[in-house]
């Protein structure tokens, strides 16, 4: 399903990619060819523009490869829907962890990329922003305008859905006016009972649940959240899990690299 996203956007990136700018203003920290140490995240701040892809896979792929066992922090307002769906179909394709930059936020667009953790985790202290697609971001004229929101909206719900986002998140976002933000915090999805569903892709969850067993934050039973110390033992599990799965895909990452660069 991932790759019939994938070939959706493929061809509206190349559209669009003749007329990008220089106006790329994510930022992308540390350099990991000047020697990152390996707990630094890979971190993603700031508007996400028109290039913002590209620019991600240069800076990748001039990367050692160790950086596939990072961690990806988001700080971001959102931005291009079309560029964030392209950034978040990239990540999904080897489940890594993403978090929201402690204290920050990941509003809009941002979520998607979130979205395409195989585990992703929400600081208290940070929020993700949702809302429905803002004619602003798509850089579109008028006459076009109503089929590229339409095709927006459905490519976000689709992926969002996919990534086993819970249903009441996008219902929140569908629900929002582009001109409004609905947040949420850790608070919100624990009072609703939605810190499992939100914090796993769901291929990821029966993955680690199959080897390492239940998240022990959690109840086996209901998945309502427990008021319990993490399992130093489980997490460790669970970084295994991980890090096996991104290496397996050094080889299909290289391969689009030279793809899209070339």
């Amino acid at each position: 399903m991932i790759n019939k996203i994938f070939r959706f956007i493929w061809p509206i990136f190349f559209a669009y990619l003749a007329a990008t700018q220089n106006v790329q203003a994510i930022e992308i920290t540390p350099n990991y060819s000047d020697h990152a140490t390996y707990e630094e995240p890979l971190i993603l701040s700031g508007p996400i523009e028109k290039g913002d892809y590209i620019k991600l896979i240069k800076f990748l792929s001039r990367a050692d490869r160790s950086w596939l066992t990072h961690d990806i922090y988001l700080d971001s307002p959102g931005g291009n829907v079309f560029e964030a769906l392209m950034i978040a179909n990239f990540f999904a394709k080897y489940y890594p962890s993403i978090s929201i930059k402690p204290g920050g936020i990941c509003a809009s667009a941002c979520v998607l990329i979130f979205s395409s953790g195989g585990t992703r985790e929400i600081p208290r202290g940070s929020r993700i922003g949702l809302h429905n697609v803002n004619s602003e971001v798509l850089g579109d004229d008028i006459g076009a305008l109503d089929s590229k929101l339409s095709n927006a909206t459905k490519a976000s719900v689709e992926f969002l859905s996919n990534m086993g986002m819970p249903q009441a998140i996008i219902d929140k976002m569908k629900q929002t006016s582009y001109d409004d933000i609905f947040w949420v915090d850790y608070d919100w999805l624990s009072i609703n009972n939605l810190l499992p569903a939100f914090s796993y892709r769901s291929a990821m969850y029966e993955m680690i649940r199959k080897k390492c067993g239940t998240d022990p934050r959690y109840d086996s039973t209901n998945l309502t959240t427990k008021d319990q110390a993490v399992d130093w033992e489980y997490r460790y599990c669970v970084f295994h899990i991980k890090e096996a799965n991104l290496l397996t895909h050094i080889d299909e990452l290289m391969k689009l690299y030279k793809k899209v660069l070339k």
